[in-house]
């Protein structure tokens, strides 16, 4: 005969679920803390929750924003006039174009749009060349 302890048959007459839900709340994670047990649980839970929360957002981090950061430490931002005022009245209104930013040069571009050279400015610049660096 094996050394199991043989329990009595149990019939469905035998259940109870007011035992059932005691012997639950008797086997819960902090059962026994009588002080803030309630505070403590929530706080052990909330842990236990944010646990994926901080894996994911290290993973985008480590993976996305610094790599991101460190190539633009290494951009050296210039620029660069596309169009100037057409009249000494727009004085004030001129076409840039900020380059340099993750080592990307859209003048070009800039002077291909046709759309840029109508926003109130007419005629190229005769400054094709960077026309200053900033300090930083």
């Amino acid at each position: 005969m094996p050394d199991v302890p043989t329990l009595p048959p149990c019939t469905a007459g035998d259940w109870d679920n007011a035992r059932r839900r005691r012997r639950l709340r008797d086997t819960r994670t902090g059962h026994s803390w009588r002080r803030f047990g309630r505070a403590r649980r929530f706080l052990a839970r909330t842990a236990i929750a944010t646990v994926p929360l901080i894996a994911l957002y290290t993973q985008y981090w480590h993976f996305d924003v610094a790599p991101m950061r460190e190539q633009l430490a290494e951009t050296q931002p210039r620029i660069h006039h596309i169009y100037d005022a057409q009249d000494a009245d727009g004085r004030d209104t001129a076409v840039v174009d900020l380059v340099g930013l993750g080592n990307l040069d859209a003048t070009d571009t800039a002077r291909a749009l046709p759309a840029l050279s109508g926003s109130g400015t007419c005629g190229q610049s005769s400054t094709t060349t960077p026309v200053s660096t900033p300090p930083w």
